[in-house]
């Protein structure tokens, strides 16, 4: 074999090599960017129970569609507006209860962090947590979890999120 079709070879091996290797090599932790975020999710001013189903909200297939202010927690200062739709699944714990789904998009002047999942409502109220599945702008690709706990912030009554995700 002569001596220009081996260099020719080698070469193509090592850079056939590397594209595999670059291919199949993990996204490293320097492409993702860990966030937190906290925002306080005011009750009201616009909030409807939509009966759907059974006569008597709460019963299942029954939701509820919310518009309400994002404060910062620290201070009050407006940060942005939550928009969510809240639909029960079933009571739970002998109607003390409800299994829920949430849909909720965070509107911030970064960018919309969305937020989906199943929990109990009790849950709002004591450290549940849910899925951040998605985001836009600064959150775009957004992956994480949101935490609720109650709160009251500025006199007003809701629940402070404490949100980590990673985007990138």
């Amino acid at each position: 074999m002569n001596r220009k079709r081996m260099l020719t070879g080698a070469i193509g091996a090592a850079l056939a090599g590397s594209l595999l290797l670059a291919a199949m090599a993990p996204i490293s932790s320097a492409q993702t960017t860990p966030t937190h975020i906290e925002v306080f999710n005011v009750e009201g001013p616009f909030e409807k129970d939509v009966d759907v189903a059974k006569p008597g909200f709460p019963t299942a297939g029954d939701y509820a569609v919310e518009s309400q202010p994002l404060l910062d927690p620290a201070d009050g200062t407006p940060m942005g507006r939550s928009l969510s739709q809240l639909t029960i699944v079933r009571a739970v714990s002998q109607g003390q209860d409800l299994e829920i789904v949430l849909n909720s998009t965070m509107r911030l002047a970064q960018g919309d962090l969305v937020l989906n999942g199943g929990l109990r409502f009790s849950e709002l109220l004591d450290g549940g947590a849910i899925a951040v599945v998605g985001g836009t702008g600064a959150f775009a690709g957004a992956r994480g979890t949101a935490a609720f706990s109650a709160g009251t912030v500025a006199g007003r009554d809701g629940f402070v999120l404490s949100i980590d995700i990673t985007t990138g």
